[in-house]
């Protein structure tokens, strides 16, 4: 027979397992949802960095005219938003898309743009050019055209909403197509 403080009655030891089952249940039934959501999304392969250098905003609506045929209109403040991002051979942003546009230029490599939507050969970004991201949470990949060379980038993204909080970048959780 065992000491008394070492025995245990039958009806308290198969409450606890009961608890204790009910307690991982509770547990995985809240962190389903969010472990899915991270699972489903569609991250980006070979990311090398992707430091944000800057954050700012502009507090009011925004009406520009440049005498040299520059026009920009906002409605409201505006977060300014500068990321340089390098990804490796055969790397890729993932699907995402932005609240508002985005001015990007390659300072090395080539990329290759594309939206959902449209032909998988996108178009093909080489250093030295610029283009703008028409935003508009339209869904979009960037892929490194070479297998073994890194592609840098520099974005600057024009993020309308409530300033700082407003994310710039928006992940798809789910492919939108085969490319």
């Amino acid at each position: 027979m065992q000491p008394p403080e070492t025995q245990r009655a039958p009806a308290a030891d198969g409450r606890n397992v009961r608890r204790r089952r009910m307690t991982v249940l509770v547990v995985l039934g809240f962190a389903f949802p969010v472990l899915a959501t991270v699972a489903l999304a569609t991250p980006g392969v070979g990311v090398i960095m992707g430091p944000v250098h800057a954050r700012g905003t502009i507090e009011e609506a925004l009406i520009i005219n440049s005498k040299s045929g520059i026009h920009l209109k906002t409605k409201s403040s505006t977060d300014l938003v500068t990321q340089q991002i390098v990804l490796a051979g055969g790397g890729n942003t993932g699907w995402h898309s932005h609240p508002g546009p985005v001015l990007v230029t390659v300072k090395r490599g080539a990329l290759r743009l594309i939206y959902a939507g449209e032909a998988c050969e996108g178009t093909v970004y080489e250093a030295g050019d610029s283009f703008v991201d028409r935003g508009e949470e339209v869904v979009h990949i960037a892929r490194n055209v070479s297998a073994t060379a890194e592609v840098e980038l520099w974005a600057t993204y024009l993020v309308p909403g409530t300033p700082v909080t407003t994310p710039f970048r928006l992940d798809e959780p789910v492919a939108p197509g085969a490319c």
